[in-house]
């Protein structure tokens, strides 16, 4: 008997957009869509820079996560469990 082993689960960025103070949306591969607020990282380490409402929206995706410039990327892993969902294309 072969046993199957179930694959863990990367979520992929597709597409991200501020839209909010400190809010981002995301869509991801799967087909689901979250809102993620991230004001609760301004006071910490290199995520001050994000009281800059400017560099914030800097925001793009590169290689399927957040990405602000090369010091400062958010894994798609915590704004997928992290985000609420906003709609589901799957």
């Amino acid at each position: 008997r072969i046993e199957l082993k179930e694959q863990p689960f990367f979520p992929e960025i597709i597409k991200i957009h501020v839209c909010g103070d400190y809010a981002v949306q995301i869509d991801f591969a799967d087909g689901i869509t979250k809102v993620c607020d991230l004001s609760d990282h301004l006071e910490h380490g290199v995520f001050k820079a994000f009281r800059d409402k400017n560099f914030f929206r800097l925001v793009h995706v590169e290689h399927g996560a957040a990405v602000w410039n090369d010091k400062i990327d958010i894994a798609p892993e915590y704004l997928y469990e992290h985000g609420k969902i906003v709609t589901k294309n799957n």
